[in-house]
């Protein structure tokens, strides 16, 4: 009877201590493949993060967009103090002119009284002047001025010659209406007709003007 196969059986190396395994290469002790993978799957450490350089910069941020806000709302009282102070500085002076030229036409009719009341004294006395302490009054013959008894009777050469009559002015307001009534949806085939004839020779302008009111 032939004798069965014998497999030698290794001995396996004898394990080597952690202090040992310390000193060596990891390639030594360790898959080279294995050690990469686990390393690549390690998340990798965070950088520190400067949460207070952070924080003051978006501070400054807003602060710089808070300085342009004011600056802006500022400016925007400025600009309405200013408005409203002239407008206030022209209205007075337009009731002040308004004024003046009132008590202006009053002193006149006064110098004309005055003055025809000194005439009249001197006619009366045969005098052509007055002398008084501090002024002298002397009726001054003016230039001749031409009063009109009957313009019928003037020859046409001393006549002007006849103004051309004035061109008629535009009825804007009438024109506006005309426009606007023209331009709606449910306007007439004789409306937009009108219209579309009008914008040939006109055109409407948007303006725009200023309104200063208190916040409230």
């Amino acid at each position: 009877m032939a004798a069965p196969n014998v497999v030698p059986i290794r001995e396996a190396p004898p394990r080597r201590k952690r202090s040992e395994l310390a000193g060596l290469p990891a390639s030594k002790y360790a898959n080279p493949a294995a050690e990469a993978a686990v390393r690549a799957a390690k998340p990798a450490a965070a950088e520190p993060v400067d949460l207070m350089g952070a924080l003051g910069k978006a501070l400054t941020r807003r602060a710089a967009r808070d300085d342009a806000g004011m600056r802006i709302k500022r400016k925007t009282d400025q600009c309405g103090r200013l408005v409203q102070r002239l407008k206030a500085r022209a209205a007075a002076f337009k009731s002040q002119a308004a004024a003046l030229n009132r008590r202006a036409a009053v002193a006149l009719a006064r110098v004309e009284r005055i003055e025809g009341r000194a005439v009249m004294f001197m006619d009366d006395s045969g005098s052509k002047s007055l002398i008084g302490i501090e002024y002298t009054l002397t009726m001054r013959p003016n230039a001749a001025s031409v009063k009109i008894d009957d313009v019928t009777k003037i020859p046409p050469s001393y006549l002007h010659p006849e103004k051309p009559a004035p061109p008629r002015e535009p009825d804007k307001v009438a024109i506006k209406v005309a426009l606007e009534r023209g331009s709606r949806k449910e306007a007439t085939e004789a409306e937009k007709a009108i219209a579309a004839e009008l914008r040939q020779a006109v055109h409407l302008e948007q303006t725009v003007s200023l309104l200063v009111s208190r916040v409230e």
